[in-house]
């Protein structure tokens, strides 16, 4: 479901988030998650490399809410090569 998915698709997937969720971990691919961390969050990398790992700060109160801007990049952490 996330293997090819573009960033608008996982934008989708996290709207429709349970409530009860507070915290949540998204593993997914190129370029469908650059896609997604760059709408969520300007000052977000335009690429993740192999093994990349972003944590996000939402300012939202529903996931229903999530939307382009609702966060700010708290972690950018990239595998030694």
């Amino acid at each position: 479901r996330l293997y090819e998915s573009r960033g608008d698709k996982l934008m989708s997937l996290l709207q429709a988030v349970a409530e009860d969720v507070q915290h949540l971990v998204l593993v997914a691919h190129s370029p469908g998650l650059d896609e997604l961390a760059t709408s969520l969050c300007a000052s977000a990398p335009t690429y993740l490399s192999t093994g990349s790992m972003l944590l996000l700060s939402l300012q939202i109160e529903r996931w229903a809410d999530c939307q382009a801007g609702c966060s700010e990049l708290v972690m950018h952490l990239t595998p030694v090569e």
